[in-house]
């Protein structure tokens, strides 16, 4: 499994040992952000999922922030919905490994890499669901041509899979800047769900070192080792 995959486990891990979910995000933000070293970068992301149920639809919005430093190191912190940070996962992509904060209880958790795990959307980790059962079949992936999004400059892509017993489509269609590594607007349209995250501000500087180390009034606790 590779350590861009390992992201959105580590993010549910954190929802795992939080005692107060209340109010709180359930699901992780996309993976808009690789853990590539070399290009330091802080955004801040929107993820929106629509889930249509029998008599109607669910929507539910995750506000996070996110830095990469110059080792490829990533901190992903989520908010509740009054603005208050959540959850903050520091992913090490050199040690596979990551740290766990919980802001509310001063809690701090070492996570060892999970084994296992995968996804079967096509997508970037984190984005859409689960396909159900199919003969599924994926397209040849077709450009989408350039835009630009908060002056830079990304290209598109679609890639769309089919299941013709029973006949359903999944599209992941994505915005991705080499430049910047970065991936500023990615949609997944399912049989019964949309996912939409997009990056709605972008700051190139360095982030601080302590935004990637453990508080020291913190308590710490070993999982997975």
């Amino acid at each position: 499994m590779s350590i861009f995959c390992l992201a959105s486990i580590f993010f549910l891990t954190a929802m795992a040992v939080s005692q107060d979910a209340q109010s709180e995000p359930n699901a992780p933000p996309a993976n808009l952000v690789p853990p590539h070293p070399g290009s330091p970068i802080c955004v801040q992301q929107v993820d929106e999922r629509t889930r249509n149920l029998k008599d109607n639809s669910a929507v539910e919005i995750t506000q996070s922030r996110i830095c990469r430093n110059s080792l490829g190191t990533l901190r992903i912190e989520t908010f509740t919905t009054s603005g208050v940070p959540s959850k903050i996962v520091i992913v090490d992509p050199k040690n596979t490994s990551a740290i766990v904060l919980i802001p509310s209880e001063k809690l701090a958790y070492r996570v060892g890499a999970p084994k296992g795990g995968g996804q079967s959307f096509i997508g970037l980790t984190g984005m859409g669901e689960a396909l159900p059962e199919g003969n599924w079949k994926t397209s040849e992936r077709s450009s989408l041509g350039r835009r630009v999004f908060n002056g830079f400059e990304f290209e598109g892509s679609r890639t769309t899979q089919t299941s013709e017993n029973p006949a359903m489509t999944a599209i992941y269609e994505s915005w991705y800047s080499k430049a910047i590594d970065l991936t500023a607007l990615a949609e997944a349209f399912g049989p019964n769900w949309r996912h939409t995250a997009r990056i709605t501000a972008i700051n190139r500087a360095e982030p601080d070192n302590s935004e990637f180390v453990i508080p020291p009034e913190y308590e710490v606790h070993e999982i997975g080792k």
